[in-house]
């Protein structure tokens, strides 16, 4: 293993927070529907919202793992953010499409 320990726990959490949040018990940690009122939470498909939050920590924590193993250091780390951030627009767009309940 390369990589800085650090990098490994914080992909080891952000994949135990993955697998909480697809297993229902971690809404708490979906940012802007924790805090929706129950008319907002309604318009909603719930599971397809864990299942996008899920999937994006998911992959987040296998990228930081992978950087870790190749041992890249912070500059070709840095260079992932671009990917990352187009990653979350469409799961941003996906949640706003795909994971709202037909009206």
């Amino acid at each position: 293993m390369n990589g800085n320990l650090d990098d490994y726990i914080v992909s080891v959490l952000m994949f135990a927070l993955a697998v909480v949040v697809a297993l229902g018990k971690g809404d708490f940690f979906i940012s802007g529907y924790n805090t929706a009122s129950e008319e907002k939470k309604a318009k909603y498909n719930v599971q397809r919202l864990r299942l996008l939050v899920s999937s994006l920590l998911a992959l987040v924590a296998a990228g930081i793992t992978v950087a870790a193993i190749l041992g890249w250091d912070e500059a070709r780390r840095d260079s992932l953010a671009v990917p990352f951030a187009l990653l979350v627009a469409v799961y941003v767009v996906l949640s706003c499409t795909w994971a709202k309940k037909k009206e």
